[in-house]
């Protein structure tokens, strides 16, 4: 019986949480999280959130969690204002093999009014005022331009 749980138990699919890290004030200029999953088939999953004026955005919210097909996943996330319009919106690539893995969103007024691509056509987000490709995230320095393009934001 326990061999049985220790087998069926290994073969779980991996989890992606997804934690949202932001210097805009919540349940101010913004009032909810949105976060979607787009599949490779491209199918959708969503998750919402209400913001809250005791939520530590600074250090970090979990804002959602989803079972993975192992490989590369495209994550969009977006913070959205009482009429439900668009406040910032980012949209980044992880690649979850096994098990748990937990990525932040970040957002930052230092990219509003910041439209990328500006050079590289593949740095289609903005991360503290500079245009970075979806895959440059706190987890993943290595595929930012010079490591983090703010060391404060990473």
């Amino acid at each position: 019986m326990v061999a049985l749980c220790i087998s069926a138990c290994g073969d779980s699919a991996p989890t992606l949480l997804v934690d949202v890290r932001t210097d805009y004030v919540p349940a101010a200029e913004f009032f909810e999280f949105e976060v979607s999953l787009v599949r490779a088939d491209g199918s959708l999953e969503t998750q919402l959130r209400r913001a809250v004026s005791s939520d530590s955005v600074l250090s970090g919210v979990r804002v959602g969690e989803f079972e993975l097909e192992p490989g590369p996943n495209r994550i969009q996330g977006r913070l959205l204002g009482a009429s439900g319009a668009r406040v910032a919106e980012r949209t980044v690539l992880v690649t979850v093999v096994e098990g748990t893995q937990a990525t932040p969103l970040v957002f930052t007024r230092g990219c509003e009014g910041v439209v990328c691509p500006t050079g590289d056509a593949a740095a289609t987000q903005c991360l503290g005022g500079t245009c970075v490709v979806p895959d440059c995230t706190p987890e993943n320095p290595m595929a930012c331009p010079d490591g983090c393009p703010n060391a404060g934001e990473c």
